[in-house]
């Protein structure tokens, strides 16, 4: 599996066919029995989420992560906190402030660094969450199942912030079941089977039906055969249906 910068890159597979354990070794939180690593050409061991995090990589999964009762601010900036005075040391808030606007303006969203979290809309925090990860100078953010709460206005949306960052050069992981938002958004999908590798399709020969069969072994005709178009014999029929109140001799 090699990965470039600025690029989108989707990850399918049946539920149980390792993409939650290869996201996890990504992220430091499971540690591979064989194999290496390698980030810009030099081999790594991603052994803690903290190593992980030096390496300027951030998963986002589905369920955030955010301190519903801190502001936007303050959670962007969890644990990095903008400190400056030279005798009196203090945070930073008109930088972070600052910066938070910058973030959001990338992502094209206005929300207030000073609003709660819990005052926000999902993909409101979803955003957060990205300045979460663009503060941290993230260089690759894996996303996992990213827009199942998310309504068809606010996909669309999301889709173009995940363009606009490889755009900066950031290179993103997708991970859904979705296969239609798979293909519309990635310039490249590996599609996982029984824990490994099975392909990786490019954009331009990437369908539906492709990505199927290299997930099951199986097609979308084999699953749903076309039938002969039989004219001679009704496909229903109702005879004298009724109900006690809407319905007669149907």
């Amino acid at each position: 599996m090699q990965i470039e910068n600025g690029k989108i890159y989707g990850l399918v597979g049946e539920n149980g066919a390792g993409k939650s354990v290869l996201v996890n070794i990504i992220s430091g939180l499971y540690k591979p029995d064989s194999g290496d690593i390698y980030i810009q050409g030099n081999r790594v061991e991603l052994n803690k989420p903290q190593v992980v995090r030096e390496l300027k990589i951030t998963t986002l999964h589905q369920s955030l992560s955010l301190i519903e009762d801190l502001t936007v601010a303050e959670n962007v900036f969890l644990g990095d906190y903008i400190i400056k005075g030279k005798y009196f040391r203090h945070i930073d808030w008109k930088e972070i402030n600052n910066k938070c606007k910058y973030y959001f303006k990338i992502l094209g969203f206005k929300i207030d660094p000073k609003d709660f979290v819990r005052d926000l809309n999902y993909s409101q925090k979803q955003v957060v969450e990205i300045a979460k990860a663009l503060s941290r100078d993230s260089r690759m953010i894996i996303f996992d199942e990213p827009t199942i709460f998310l309504n068809n206005v606010e996909i669309e949306n999301f889709r173009k912030i995940l363009k606009n960052l490889a755009d900066k050069g950031i290179t993103i992981m997708y991970i859904s079941h979705q296969l239609k938002e798979v293909i519309n958004l990635c310039d490249s999908i590996f599609v996982i089977r029984d824990g490994q590798i099975a392909t990786n399709i490019q954009k331009p020969y990437v369908n539906e039906d492709l990505i199927i069969k290299h997930m099951t072994r199986i097609t979308i005709s084999d699953i749903y055969p076309k039938l002969p178009n039989r004219i001679d014999r009704p496909v229903l029929r109702v005879d004298s249906v009724s109900t006690e109140s809407d319905i007669r001799n149907v």
